[in-house]
């Protein structure tokens, strides 16, 4: 298992640890450079609502968000920018290319959100009973009209693995949401989905970095940008 390193309050990781064979691309070992960046503060995050594939714009706070991690990486060199095609990650990644006016930009299906079916636009808990009813592990529950986690993991890790065969020496910038990047960040550690419980929720606009040529963390759900904005 890779160790993911330890993590400061601001997500500098402080020691890092890799173990285990180095990713390769036929003979080729894969170099590309994952950002993941989560989009910012929206009504529903707010309102405390399940999101999913609703699209629930940013706040004052949210695009205020997006413009400081807009300007904490207008001087890296990205290749492509992949977001998902949700209203609050699209705005996110749109004011982060304003930097960027040349980069390549794909909006996916595959980065959306964890659907949440009939529990969209309702109170965070509002599923609970259900879950109990359903008696199965939380990662396995899934509610009427939405996704479970195991679904969310599998299809993320289907993108991430075609990612990295398509984009093997570059530089990858990711906007999406604090469900798939956690799913992609788990995968990439060399875990599964049973280990969520082990992970820290994903801050709005924090920044990840995964090296694949050193097969470690650079860094993970980093708000260093948002020290001094004000709530």
């Amino acid at each position: 298992m890779r160790r993911q390193g330890l993590v400061d309050k601001a997500g500098e990781v402080q020691s890092r640890g890799q173990v285990g064979q180095v990713q390769t691309h036929g003979e080729e070992i894969i170099k590309m450079k994952l950002y993941m960046v989560r989009h910012g503060e929206t009504y529903h995050n707010v309102l405390k609502l399940h999101q999913g594939h609703y699209n629930s714009v940013l706040t004052p706070k949210g695009i205020r968000q997006a413009d400081l991690i807009g300007e904490r990486l207008k001087d890296e060199n990205f290749d492509i920018l992949y977001s998902s095609d949700l209203e609050r990650a699209v705005m996110t990644a749109g004011t982060i290319a304003r930097h960027h006016p040349d980069l390549a930009w794909m909006k996916m299906e595959q980065l959306r959100e964890g659907a949440k079916g009939i529990y969209e636009n309702q109170p965070y808990g509002a599923d609970h009973e259900e879950q109990k009813r359903q008696n199965v592990p939380g990662w396995r529950f899934k509610p009427k009209g939405g996704e479970s986690w195991a679904e969310l993991w599998d299809r993320t890790v289907k993108f991430y693995d075609e990612l990295k065969l398509k984009h093997d020496k570059d530089s990858v910038l990711l906007v999406s949401h604090g469900g798939p990047l956690l799913c992609m960040i788990m995968r990439l550690n060399d875990h599964s989905i049973d280990d969520v419980v082990n992970y820290k929720h994903l801050n709005n606009t924090s920044l990840s970095i995964y090296d694949s040529e050193k097969q470690m963390m650079a860094l993970y759900n980093c708000t260093k940008h948002l020290e001094n904005l004000a709530d």
